[in-house]
């Protein structure tokens, strides 16, 4: 009796170790599995950004008339696509979240529940201009005639994913600052000159009253006319008192966007602690230009002054420069520009001001070479954030060539 008990203990033993065996194999196996299928997850790539980003001036419309307006459309060429190609990323796992006209404020609206609650009435205004003269979304009222209350549904369509879009990455890229300051004095003027307090465009009477610049009224006639910004754009410059008072609302917009940020990235980072993020730097696209061909200065350079300030913050000042990998390129290509004293000057404007071909693959090849090398000590890389790397290092060469 006594052997048989001893024998039904071992043969219960055995199958335990025998159980616990199969189990260890069936976690391991198991472990195995999952790791295999967090490892093939792909990469995805959240895009943030304005017109640059947006791949404007690259495609000509059907008919050959005027240069296609993408509105986070995948576009060919441009810097996302190219970079989005040397990942690995699909179609599927690309976010464009970026849009022409956008600025620091308009992306604290659609990721930060309390940032237009906090918004000046002004502030509101003009981020309303951008919406609706920058990015021709399309309003309520066609005619633009309350700038305070108009209701634009694109943006209100992203915010219903914008977020979401900003969690799930595993790559960001934020390419921001030209419209927080030169398109920002613009849509101030617009504000200062055209609105009322109320967001209400002012009887023809009054506009332009609030400010004596000559060269205006006419400038934002042509606007609401032809809708062609570069015309618009090209009057003000034309103009040496608006340009003086321009300077200081380009000024003002480098306060709204140190104001706003340190603020944005903050608010990424709350959506998204782990994800690269690549901030992309300011270019000047005047660097070449000039008043006339035979001129020998380059009256571009009047440019520099703004864009140091908005690269001066994001590389070294920002407060949360540490979350982020700052990517120069200053030496984005872009379209041919003719002399400031040109009628093609004020016709070409907002094309030229935009990265040609040449200038999307420039910028690609930056953004590309500092993942290639960035490594953020004390940040948690995660295995597929790694895997592109590894990616980028056995791809980056050929891509180059």
């Amino acid at each position: 009796m006594k052997n048989m008990t001893r024998l039904l203990r071992k043969t219960a033993a055995l199958l335990l170790v025998a159980a616990l065996l199969a189990s260890l194999t069936g976690l391991q196996a198991f472990a195995a599995s999952a790791k295999k299928k967090a490892a093939k997850k792909p990469l995805t790539y959240t895009v943030m950004g304005d017109s640059i980003a947006n791949g404007y001036g690259l495609w000509r419309n059907a008919d050959n008339t005027d240069w296609t307006h993408p509105k986070g459309d995948y576009v060919k060429g441009a810097y996302p696509e190219l970079v989005a190609e040397a990942l690995g990323v699909d179609r599927q796992h690309l976010n464009l979240l970026c849009r022409s006209g956008f600025t620091t404020t308009e992306y604290l609206r659609l990721l930060d529940d309390t940032y237009e609650s906090e918004m000046s009435t002004e502030a509101l205004l003009i981020s309303n201009c951008f919406l609706g003269i920058l990015t021709t979304m399309g309003w309520s009222d066609p005619t633009y005639t309350d700038f305070k209350n108009a209701y634009c549904p694109m943006f209100e369509e992203m915010r219903k994913t914008a977020k979401q879009q900003v969690a799930d990455a595993d790559i960001i890229t934020i390419n921001l600052g030209s419209n927080d300051t030169s398109s920002y004095s613009s849509m101030k003027l617009v504000v200062k000159n055209y609105l009322d307090e109320n967001g209400k465009v002012k009887p023809a009477s009054e506009s332009g009253s609030s400010t004596d610049l000559s060269g205006i009224t006419d400038a934002l006639k042509q606007l609401k006319k032809t809708g062609k910004l570069g015309q618009t754009l090209g009057g003000l410059l034309s103009n040496g008192l608006s340009l003086a008072v321009s300077n200081q609302y380009i000024l003002d917009g480098y306060k709204q966007f140190v104001s706003n940020w340190d603020r944005l990235i903050k608010t990424v980072r709350k959506l998204n602690p782990t994800a690269k993020i690549y901030v992309v730097s300011m270019y000047n696209p005047f660097a070449y230009v000039k008043l006339t061909d035979e001129s020998m200065v380059n009256i571009g350079h009047m440019m520099d002054m703004p864009i140091g300030l908005i690269n001066g913050y994001t590389s070294t000042l920002a407060t949360t420069r540490s979350e982020y990998c700052y990517v120069d390129v200053m030496g984005t290509p872009t379209h041919k520009w003719e002399p400031l004293s040109s009628e093609d000057f004020q016709k070409d404007y907002v094309t030229n001001v935009h990265p040609n071909f040449k200038g999307h693959k420039y910028m690609a090849k930056r953004i590309l070479s500092y993942a290639k090398t960035y490594d953020n000590a004390g940040d948690a890389v995660s295995a597929k954030v790694d895997s592109g790397r590894s990616y980028i290092r056995t791809n980056l060469q050929s891509f180059l060539a």
